[in-house]
């Protein structure tokens, strides 16, 4: 071989593994950019109402001293402590008296103006619930730790089985929560599923195509790991302790597929589609048959042109009862296309990849609202106490009530109310509504 030649080699070697490198770079520059957006995604307004009444529920329970110290290592407390009284106020009254509009309101209008000081504020400088019932020895730094996390995934669990005020909580929670702290194992290899699902939603794909890739990794280099007896959750379909795995195994690789997807570029949709094949193959093994699973081999077998089994898995799909009637008429749409052979219509239209993404995420929430998450936490050593519970009711509660009066519309309605009920409490309110 003579020089020349030897050169064109080494150079299209060096080229190669150049664009092998900057492609590796530019996705660890994408993960972080997610990393970065994360806060900014999670921090609506629904859901910074619901971290302003856990942060002052919090401080409200917190004694003098415990306070004075946190003042002292954490100074930017105090703006929090400025708006706590108004807090107390509401707080002690719901405890003895019934709240009207009015309380709600004026809670509502100090909020607003602490919008940005919370926004800003890491709540996890307060001690977590659970700190506040432990046993009275000193807990190390990594112990303490451990416990935030535990609080904040105990949150996450509960706020699944809440209506539309528990998507605020679940967000929140699962972007509060560092996953190294959790310990490798079958929980966490759980908990990813459901982080990652809200990582999609909030359209940060490459962060979550990362973890959920860490966590395809350690599912398969664990052939031992146990599913059905360390997180045996019925609502999820581990028929048998054999195939729980599996199915754990196949949710990674559909999730994956959909970040990747998304991501809308030619070679992260090549390895979506082989995702899908490959959990696919996995079902099929496993003998792991729903929804999620109906959705994706619909969209696969469409993509890849066989009507046959594109249209089995539509006509199964259509049975569910999480779809609604909207929904089934989609389905006899893309029926009709896909005999016709109109799979463009299909995949850019009444199938796309918007209408897969909602029934894969409307599955996964159905599911989870079927789990008895108390009993799962305790299995794996988070003892959620009563006393959590019940602060998550509270916080729930409280911001359902406010969310009733935090439009114009709805506080000019509240005026209206107050004024036809009595001068004397209209006269109250005029400095609240102003």
């Amino acid at each position: 071989m003579n020089i020349k030649k030897i050169t064109l080699i080494i150079v299209a070697f060096l080229a190669f593994g150049c664009s092998m490198l900057e492609k590796e770079e530019d996705k660890s520059v994408l993960i972080e950019e997610d990393r970065k957006a994360l806060e900014s995604k999670i921090n609506t307004l629904p859901t910074l109402l619901y971290k302003y009444i856990k942060v002052n529920k919090k401080i409200s329970e917190m004694d003098s001293l415990q306070l004075a110290k946190l003042k002292k290592e954490h100074p930017e407390i105090e703006d929090i402590i400025e708006t706590n009284s108004e807090f107390k106020k509401l707080y002690n009254k719901d405890r003895n008296s019934e709240l009207t509009a009015l309380d709600y309101i004026r809670f509502y209008r100090t909020f607003k103006t602490s919008k940005d000081i919370i926004e800003d504020f890491d709540e996890d400088i307060l001690p977590s619930f659970f700190e506040n019932n432990s046993t009275g020895r000193n807990l190390t730094a990594e112990e303490i730790k451990q416990q935030k996390a535990g609080e904040h995934i105990a949150f996450a669990a509960f706020g699944l089985v809440l209506r539309d005020f528990g998507k605020w909580s679940f967000s929140y929670e699962l972007s509060m929560v560092d996953p190294e702290i959790i310990p490798d194992g079958e929980f966490k290899a759980v908990f990813m599923i459901f982080r990652n699902l809200m990582l999609f939603q909030k359209e940060l794909y490459y962060l979550s195509e990362h973890e959920l890739t860490q966590n395809i990794d350690w599912i398969e280099k664990h052939p031992e790991a146990n599913f059905y007896t360390s997180f045996n959750i019925s609502g999820f379909g581990f028929e048998t302790k054999e195939n729980a795995r599996e199915y754990i195994l196949v949710l990674n690789y559909l999730l994956r597929g959909l970040d990747r997807l998304k991501m809308d570029n030619e070679v992260s949709e090549k390895e979506a589609m082989k995702d899908f094949e490959t959990a696919i193959e996995i079902a099929d093994e496993s003998g792991a048959n729903n929804e999620i699973i109906q959705a994706v081999k619909v969209y696969f077998y469409t993509k890849k042109e066989n009507p046959e089994k594109a249209i089995a898995a539509l006509q199964e799909l259509k049975t569910s009862d999480i779809l609604s009637d909207a929904e089934k008429k989609s389905i006899d749409e893309a029926i009709s296309y896909i005999e016709k052979r109109e799979t463009d219509k299909v995949l850019n239209g009444v199938y796309d990849k918007i209408f897969l993404s909602k029934i894969v995420a409307s599955y996964m929430y159905a599911q989870a609202k079927q789990v008895d998450w108390e009993r799962v936490l305790k299995a794996n050593n988070i003892n959620a106490p009563e006393e959590l519970k019940s602060s998550l009711d509270f916080i729930t509660d409280l911001q359902k009530n406010i969310n009733k009066y935090s439009s114009e519309e709805s506080i000019d309605a509240a005026q209206k109310e107050i004024k036809e009920k009595g001068l004397e409490l209209f006269e109250k309110s005029k400095n609240v509504f102003n």
